[in-house]
């Protein structure tokens, strides 16, 4: 409370009760909701008051309206009137006055806030469903904003390219694996930007692929056994199966592991990495060429002549040669062939067989 005396000619000095300004701190507000907490200064002295203004206003078109605590400097205000249509605002004007009371002279002072309320709060923004992808593309779907409305996608984490990110259905590419977040906001694009009302809503995208599998390169081998070596996953676990051929895996989730028992010829591996619900995959090939040659069975003959008979694998070819003893080979690329001159006692022979492709 200020006290003045004011010295009036020919008059005995009187004493006048000065209020605080009624000074308040919004001056004019643009609000996307019908509802704003308004924000004065808590007076000195005196008290204040909140209300429409002009007063008529709250009982007609702002009938709406309700100040919670019209003594409170702060007070939160709901039912603010808006437009119809989109980007469309109502203004309501508010009136505070600070009053105070002395010696049964009262002293008023009243500053004032329009709001201009565009009634953004039932947009319905929905940027869609939060989706687990097995997959680095996609189509978002977020709501399509209405009339006299914009929209925009924008990456908030992550990673992703939008082909057009002002379409609500957009397609995205290249999001990396894990969690991506995207934002839809819908948006009036007015000229002053402190009046653009927004309205957003995330969406995450998680790319749950695992890492890119490889199997190693194909091999080649005259042998049942094979080592088998994968690029092991950074993302998700990866196992063996065995696809084509047979083969027994010694370690199947290990990326680095031993194969035996292999058929001949080809043998087919599925090095598969998994993580969540999606799976990639690879194959490798292991050629089995090994052979078993069989050059018969052992001949004791009374004369210096045979015939030999080696078994010949299929798709091999073979060839006899004289490891001791003598003897002339009639046809050495032939597995039965006539061997002569053989010396009495042991004539040794051997038949090598190898792959007709090798």
């Amino acid at each position: 409370m200020v006290m003045v005396t004011i010295l009036l000619s020919g008059l005995l000095p009187i004493m006048v009760a000065s209020p605080a300004d009624a000074d308040q701190e919004l001056g004019e507000m643009v609000v996307c909701d019908n509802t704003i907490d308004l924000e004065a200064e808590l007076p000195g002295v005196g008290w204040g008051q909140w209300s429409i203004y002009p007063p008529e206003a709250a009982l007609t078109t702002h009938s709406t309206v309700v100040i919670e605590n019209p003594g409170q400097f702060n007070s939160h205000v709901t039912g603010l009137p808006y437009g119809s249509a989109p980007g469309e605002g109502m203004y309501t004007s508010f009136l505070w006055t600070v009053t105070n009371t002395l010696r049964g002279k009262t002293c008023t002072s009243t500053d004032s806030v329009v709001v201009k309320a565009f009634g953004f709060i039932d947009l319905a923004n929905n940027a869609g469903n939060d989706m687990h992808l097995c997959a680095d593309t996609f189509t978002l779907q977020g709501v399509a904003p209405a009339d006299s409305l914009s929209g925009s996608w924008t990456v908030i984490l992550g990673q992703g390219v939008f082909a057009d990110n002002t379409l609500n259905n957009t397609h995205v590419t290249n999001i990396p694996r894990g969690r991506n977040v995207y934002r839809w906001t819908v948006y009036w694009d007015r000229t002053a930007p402190d009046e653009d009302c927004i309205s957003t809503d995330d969406v995450d995208i998680f790319n749950d692929l695992p890492s890119t599998p490889d199997g190693g390169v194909d091999q080649i081998v005259c042998a049942d056994v094979a080592n088998l070596n994968a690029r092991q996953p950074v993302i998700g676990t990866g196992a063996w199966t065995v696809v084509g051929g047979t083969g027994s895996i010694a370690n199947t989730t290990a990326f680095n592991t031993t194969v035996t028992g292999m058929s001949l010829m080809k043998n087919t591996f599925k090095w598969a990495t998994k993580n969540a619900a999606c799976e990639l995959i690879d194959t490798v090939i292991v050629w089995n060429y090994s052979i078993v040659s069989n050059a018969g069975t052992d001949i004791e003959t009374c004369a210096d002549t045979a015939v030999m008979d080696a078994n010949i694998p299929a798709g091999t070819n073979g060839i006899w040669t004289l490891l001791g003893g003598s003897g002339t080979i009639a046809n050495n690329t032939f597995n039965q062939t006539i061997v002569r001159t053989l010396s009495p006692g042991l004539n040794s022979f051997n038949y090598y067989t190898r792959r007709r492709d090798r």
